[in-house]
């Protein structure tokens, strides 16, 4: 070191006026810390002093005092009173400084209680979300080292062991005091992690809200439902027990291990409602279309090999998206190819490929050649045209006329299922929120002017087939929404026996005398008659329901359209919480029963998107990672995220390239309509499409999904504000078509026409529309502003792109996620 160059460690010390000892070198030093604290104890003893002595007494300032006073800061153990000596297991080899208190010392031990624990917490939860490794990263050292000093970083091994455990038994007391007396929703699933091992994983539903609770490693175990419903009955247990839940539901997958382990567990807890995943529901419903409708199949799969080869092929890929950067503006959007564990996937595949149909057909009719030299060459000259054959079949489909309209079919049938699959995963789905989706994905395809016959006949036969495999849980269904006060018998077929008052009742004892053991009573006859008569302690007044609906909207806004907009939720199990007392007879057991059946959560979406959150901690970089240490960091992370919610931003989507020419004043019930005329040869102009001087669009006749969801939920705002005066359709068009002979059927279950149906659906409907327009907005690519550049040869980043993330792991919210869900 130069002789007058200072040492970086005066930054941290106060020269003293005296030589060190005998020294004729060095100087005395004192920590800055140390001074400042010392200095602050002798100012308030001078303040002191001067205030009893009557102002006779003049304090010095600080720079007087530390040059006076610093002898008296030298100890007899030659160690400063506020600085610490810590161990080295439990620093992780460091030592330093520490601040705390109100004068910035830290005493002995502070470090195990108080100040030390909330600083192992901090940094347990910040390692957690980011990288545990971190903490022995040069630069992060080098970072705490220059600004925190006075900060311990403990090791990597202390970091993910002691420190991870403590931070987990905190969470899992948190969640206790959270989940402590409430009905709760088990929910359990099976998953391979990272090193091919078999996980279930448990989780619970406590009143909409999720919570992680245990990972089993079967690996080594048989897959029997006799297994898996050991380790439910245990999970059951622990919640009733230690975490003093109330168990009322259980829902796993359809599969035949999880189907059956459900019979056992009804066997033997009566009492638990067992339910299917309605999301994977929704998603059989998708491949039960596919699997009847091979006409749709067969152009599905030509899709699937069109996408599959421009990814396959750069430079085929960079000549379309210049192709879409000259016809769109300079937009470029990517190609997605389905996969099915996406459960909207083909849709958003269909609406992206009818985005760029205009882009890809002008690329083709004029450099079709051009694409298949680009195919891979054979082993031989025979091989070589075989392939180039093979490429040419596969676009050549691109320029067929029903190649296009075969798509905009799929775009309009898949829709609604898509819509329908976002409601059913959302964490605060419930029972009857299930059954209004299936009565309008009945209303949608029951329409004779936008649904051709075989079509129209398929569907809803394959709805009625889906809803009949419930069997007698069909009936909890319709309590379920018999017990939504906003909807109760509004939407119900009053020409049907089944659900007369006297035919409801019985269906109600039934379904009492299974949740509740016991029979109901006189009063609680009574009191279930009155509920339906909206009279007296039942009635809309007395249950405050305008009351709660004003509360969901000043939360969400201060208008009805950001309520929609927002999908604020009104927690039914509250209002009927509300009327609840310590005797659990008479007409407190309705009330009881009420608050049970709403409270179950019909899916095992939470689980769903535990797999994605286990996934992006246990990776292939992490894969000696140990399972509960997968789920400990899994659980703060998601504590992290609950207690310090990300602000949602609004997301500023680009104008799609299919912009809308749609009526605007059209019903938000309406199947996404198909593009305008379009030429019936294959051959599309060369000419650049259309652009919309207001929005920058082309204008392709595709609707653009935006504006489909703006038209829902202005719809639905508009119907809220009051009854509708004309149906959607008339009530003669309305009928299904086919007739199943079922008193519980779809189609005789609802009145389609009914202002409460359509008001009920519509706003369930916009909130569906709005979450999957946020998942179709993640998978945007940005809008490329750059002027047109002829020596661009390389495909851009994101130009291609695989819809391949787990199903449930929708994280447009908390997205994720999911939306929450508007309770009617």
């Amino acid at each position: 070191m130069p002789l007058n160059q200072r040492s970086e460690w005066w930054d941290h010390f106060h020269q003293g006026n005296q030589k060190f000892g005998n020294d004729k070198t060095h100087w005395k030093a004192f920590c800055h810390r140390c001074m400042d604290a010392l200095v602050r104890e002798i100012e308030d003893q001078e303040l002191q002093q001067t205030f009893t002595s009557n102002g006779f007494f003049q304090p010095r300032s600080k720079p007087v005092i530390t040059q006076e006073d610093t002898s008296v800061h030298l100890r007899p153990q030659g160690r400063c009173a506020n600085c610490i000596q810590y161990k080295t297991e439990e620093l992780g080899g460091q030592s330093g400084h520490a601040t705390g208190g109100e004068n910035g010392r830290v005493e002995q031990g502070e470090w195990l209680t108080g100040f030390g624990l909330s600083y192992r917490r901090a940094l347990c939860s910040w390692s957690v979300e980011f990288y545990v490794k971190c903490s022995e990263h040069p630069f992060f050292r080098k970072f705490f080292k220059r600004w925190l000093p006075e900060a311990f970083i403990p090791s990597r091994k202390v970091l993910s062991g002691r420190i991870l455990d403590e931070e987990a038994q905190r969470v899992t007391r948190e969640m206790q005091r959270n989940v402590i007396g409430r009905y709760a929703t088990g929910q359990c699933d099976g998953w391979k992690n990272i090193t091919r091992d078999s996980l279930v994983v448990s989780t619970i539903n406590v009143e909409y809200t999720p919570w992680l609770l245990n990972v089993f490693n079967i690996s080594a175990a048989a897959k029997t439902a006799q297994n898996l419903l050991e380790i439910v009955v245990a999970e059951i247990k622990y919640c009733m027990e230690y975490l003093s839940t109330v168990v009322v539901g259980y829902c796993t997958d359809a599969g035949g291990d999880t189907k059956a382990m459900r019979e056992l567990l009804r066997q033997q807890f009566p009492w638990i409602i067992t339910v299917d995943c309605w999301a994977h529901q929704m998603n059989l419903l998708v491949g039960d279309y596919f699997k009847h409708m091979r006409h749709y199949a067969g152009y599905m799969d030509q899709a699937e090999e069109i996408i599959k080869w421009f990814n396959n092929h750069t430079r085929a890929l960079a000549m379309l998206a210049e192709e879409q950067r000259h016809r769109y503006d300079g937009r470029v959007l990517a190609l997605l190819y389905p996969v099915v564990t996406r459960w909207s996937s083909h849709y958003l595949t269909c609406a992206r490929l009818l985005e760029i149909e205009h882009a890809m057909r002008c690329l083709l009719l004029a450099k079709l050649e051009d694409l298949v030299n680009l195919t891979t060459r054979g082993r031989n000259t025979e091989d070589t045209a075989r392939k180039k054959d093979k490429t040419r079949e596969i676009l050549s489909a691109a320029l067929l006329p029903e190649f296009w309209d075969a798509l905009h079919s799929l775009y309009k049938h898949l829709a609604p299922f898509s819509i329908a699959t976002n409601i059913a995963q959302a964490d605060n789905t419930r029972l009857d929120t299930i059954l209004l989706t299936l009565g309008k994905l009945a209303c949608i395809f029951s329409d004779p002017v936008e649904i051709d016959p075989r079509t129209r006949t398929t569907i809803l036969t394959l709805l009625e087939d889906r809803w009949k495999k419930v069997g007698d849980n069909r009936e909890i269904f319709i309590l379920a929404l018999l017990f939504n006060p906003y909807v109760r018998r509004d939407c119900f077929n009053s020409a049907n026996p089944a659900l007369t008052v006297a035919s409801l009742w019985r269906i109600f004892k039934r379904v009492f005398r299974r949740m509740m053991q016991r029979e109901p009573d006189v009063q609680v006859m009574r009191a279930f008659s009155d509920y339906l008569a909206r009279v007296g302690q039942w009635s809309d007044e007395s249950m405050m329901l305008q009351d709660w609906r004003k509360q969901a909207v000043y939360e969400a806004g201060t208008n009805r359209s950001c309520y929609v907009r927002q999908g604020t939720s009104i927690d039914l199990v509250a209002i009927w919480r509300r009327f609840e007392t310590t005797d659990a007879t008479g007409e407190q057991a309705m009330v009881t029963f009420a608050a049970r059946l709403l409270s179950i959560v019909p899916n095992t979406g939470a689980t769903e998107r535990i797999f994605s959150k286990m996934g992006a901690v246990h990776t292939k970089y992490r894969s000696r990672l140990r399972t509960q240490r997968v789920r400990k960091t899994v659980m703060i992370k998601d504590h992290l995220l609950r207690t310090h919610p990300q602000p949602r931003k609004p997301h500023h989507r680009h104008p799609s390239v299919a912009e809308s020419d749609s009526d605007p004043e059209s019903s938000e019930d309406e199947l996404p309509a198909t593009p305008g005329s379009r030429a019936a040869s294959s051959e599309p102009s060369t000419s650049s499409a259309p652009v919309d001087s207001s929005t920058g669009s082309i204008s392709t006749g595709l609707p653009s999904f935006s504006a489909l969801v703006d038209d829902a939920i202005a719809a639905a705002a508009q119907e809220c504000a009051g009854p509708s005066t004309a149906p959607m359709y008339p009530a003669s068009d309305r009928t299904l078509g086919i007739n199943t002979g079922d008193e519980l059927s779809l189609q005789r279950i609802f009145n389609f026409t009914s202002d409460s149906f359509l008001r009920a659906t519509s706003e369930l409907w916009a909130i569906g529309m709005r979450t999957l327009e946020s998942e179709r907005a993640i998978l945007e690519t940005q809008v490329c502003n750059t002027p047109l550049d002829a020596t661009t040869t390389a495909a851009p980043a994101s130009a291609s792109a695989a819809v391949d993330t787990p199903s449930a792991a929708q994280d447009t919210t908390n997205a994720s996620t999911s939306e929450p869900m508007y309770s009617l």
